[in-house]
């Protein structure tokens, strides 16, 4: 809860300087609040540009603090027709495949996904077994990643028994990654800042 006030503390901070800043340049020159906050930030890119600057630094804590203050993680020994709940979701294994490629087998479980007991998709973890791989190399594994808004739920396999559809035994884990997608907000808009930032020195360079 400190950190949730503190961010939007900074946040209210930033964007109560853009508001008045803003405001009164629309009324100076008597445009739209938006052309106005256009004005405010090309007169002085630099400071405003370090503003949104850390407006992407907040987002980006944000979604870091998230992700990783209710980051989930189950795992489970589970054979077809057994489930496995990750926070809301529950994933239930239902069968399984293989498919062979030129230089590799494929080979996986399906995963039927509910939330709050309704369907919301499948997904289709699985282990690559490379032909001219070592005989002590293990094969490498492909988790398998379902988007919801801003967070991310995904499955990784341990390994896939010969006997999956007589009774054999699947390690599972399953990952719950909350507000990850804010992390990638939070940076684009500092890069954004900084382009805005840079514009200013640019400008002034060529004008020199």
């Amino acid at each position: 809860m400190l950190c949730s006030f503190a961010a939007v503390f900074v946040f209210a901070a930033i964007f109560a300087e853009f508001y008045r800043g803003a405001k009164l340049r629309a009324k100076r020159q008597e445009t739209s609040f938006v052309n106005g906050l256009n004005l405010l930030i090309q007169r002085n890119k630099r400071r405003y540009g370090g503003y949104i600057i850390h407006i992407g630094i907040v987002i980006l804590y944000i979604g870091i603090m998230g992700s990783k203050g209710y980051f989930l993680l189950e795992s489970k020994s589970m054979t077809l027709g057994e489930s496995i709940e990750v926070g809301k979701y529950k994933l239930t294994m239902v069968d399984s495949f293989e498919k062979e490629y030129a230089n590799y087998l494929r080979s996986g479980v399906i995963f039927d996904v509910e939330k709050n007991g309704k369907h919301v998709g499948t997904m289709k973890p699985a282990l690559h077994a490379y032909y001219r791989s070592k005989p002590d190399e293990e094969p490498t594994k492909e988790s398998a990643i379902h988007h919801m808004g801003m967070n991310d739920l995904y499955i990784a396999l341990a390994s896939i028994p010969r006997n999956i559809e007589t009774g054999g035994i699947v390690n599972v884990q399953g990952y719950y990654n909350p507000l990850i997608s804010v992390v990638w907000i939070g940076v684009a808009v500092m890069v954004l800042g900084g382009i805005v930032a840079i514009a200013e020195k640019s400008e002034r360079s060529g004008d020199s």
